[in-house]
């Protein structure tokens, strides 16, 4: 049953992945530049690629930038 919610939890994140990459390939991103950079500064003290995975996802979300 944990293995069934572990796939789950890394189907999700592999979705936001692709995602963040297809968004930040094809979207001009110059307006998001000062919430992005707050975002990779709190990723270069953390090293936490899931959480700058996520918080950028939550960004691109919340600003309808998906297709």
């Amino acid at each position: 049953m944990t293995q069934a919610n572990q796939f789950e939890e890394e189907s999700a994140e592999a979705e936001a992945k692709e995602r963040v990459l297809l968004t930040i390939k094809e979207v001009n991103l110059r307006t998001y530049e000062k919430d992005i950079k707050v975002i990779w500064d709190k990723f270069t003290d953390s090293k936490d690629i899931g959480a700058l995975l996520t918080e950028l996802d939550e960004l691109f979300v919340d600003q309808q930038l998906f297709n």
